[in-house]
């Protein structure tokens, strides 16, 4: 018994002797670090006239509008961050005003109007009258954008609206984000040129009348997502009330161009193109367009339907670049757009960029 005890112990000692062996005995190995890597974070900032924040000695004063009058606002946004940003712009409207009422306009609301010679300047009193405050509803808009380089020179325009669109109906139309007003690379600028006209259909109920508004400006880093309009051939204006439209979802960074498109195409059981339209704004009259980089083709629907997806392994960054949908049989083999009944594409509403993760 006493023999089987010390045999055991002897059994236990040698394991652990072994195990302390193993940790203490060297083997042949080599270590390699990599110092001082950096993770860093990007910046979006944007600067409007020349201040940051947006600082406006007097706000913008539409005084004195009547029927058929046009008063414009101006103002030009910078990229100040180190990133290219979207931009999109806001209207809310914060106060509207009936007073003073006018004789005129107390008949045009259906009210009573009680004359007063001791009343100045109007003369009398209105009671019973429907006040109309909606303003913005007989307020035409316009809105273009123009986006340039660092140097100034213009690279991109699209007009948003021409002035044929209430105020009130282009931003009910708008995200809560506002109106998409396109892509703005880092050190670029975008003019954002406003009309407003008082439509010659408004009537004697708004005279007199008021509405303050706040005008907000929104950038935010480039995500995956852009839309492609189509667009009035005689003014170049959106038609964002139709239905024709095509979301393009990409990697902003990955190792390749990787997308997926969804919507309605103008023409219905038409095979379409996906292609990147390379030439800048200073190519004329669309004659050199041979660089354009094909995506991938789709047959739309019976209705118009378009959906595609592919993957494109690019090997390099693509920075302002134009996406458009196009019919096929305006492409030749090469990519070069040979018929430009515009009516049919789809246009990018804001230029994209890409990073190869692989760069």
């Amino acid at each position: 018994m006493k023999m089987r005890n010390i045999l055991g112990s002897v059994a236990v000692i040698a394991v652990v002797a072994t195990l302390g062996y193993v940790g203490t005995s060297a083997y042949f190995s080599d270590t390699e670090t990599s110092k001082d890597n950096v993770f860093t974070t990007g910046t979006i900032d944007i600067a409007v006239d020349g201040t940051n924040p947006w600082a406006m000695r007097t706000p913008y004063k539409l005084e004195d509008m009547k029927p058929g009058y046009v008063d414009n606002v101006k103002f030009t946004i910078k990229n100040v961050g180190d990133n290219s940003a979207n931009v999109w712009k806001k209207i809310s409207v914060t106060d509207r005003d009936n007073n003073p009422v006018s004789e005129p306009e107390c008949q045009a609301e259906g009210g009573t109007w009680t004359p007063d010679v001791n009343a100045q300047p109007y003369l009398g009193t209105c009671s019973n009258n429907t006040a109309q405050t909606n303003l913005e509803e007989v307020v035409l808009y316009g809105l273009n954008v123009k986006v340039k380089d660092a140097n100034g020179t213009q690279v991109w325009e699209q007009v948003v609206y021409s002035g044929d669109v209430t105020l009130a109906n282009a931003y009910s139309t708008a995200t809560e984000k506002g109106l998409y007003l396109g892509m703005l690379p880092a050190g670029w600028t975008m003019d954002v040129e406003q009309s407003y006209k008082m439509s010659t259909d408004a009537g004697n109920e708004y005279q007199g009348d008021t509405i303050k508004f706040d005008i907000a400006l929104y950038a935010e880093q480039l995500t995956n997502t852009v839309r492609l309009e189509n667009k009035n051939p005689s003014n170049w204006q959106w038609v964002l009330s139709d239905g024709y439209y095509a979301d393009l979802t990409y990697g902003v960074k990955e190792s390749k161009f990787g997308y997926s498109l969804s919507g309605k195409a103008p023409l219905a059981n038409t095979s379409y193109t996906l292609l990147f339209y390379t030439e800048t704004w200073t190519v004329p009259a669309y004659t050199a367009n041979t660089h354009n980089v094909v995506l991938g083709t789709t047959t739309s629907g019976a209705d118009g339907t378009v959906t595609m997806s592919g993957s494109v392994d690019l090997g390099y960054n693509l920075s302002q670049m134009k996406v458009w949908l196009v019919p096929s049989s305006y492409v030749d083999s090469s990519g070069k757009i040979t018929d430009w009944t515009m009516r049919n594409f789809l246009f990018e509403t804001g230029l994209i960029d890409y990073y190869d993760a692989d760069l």
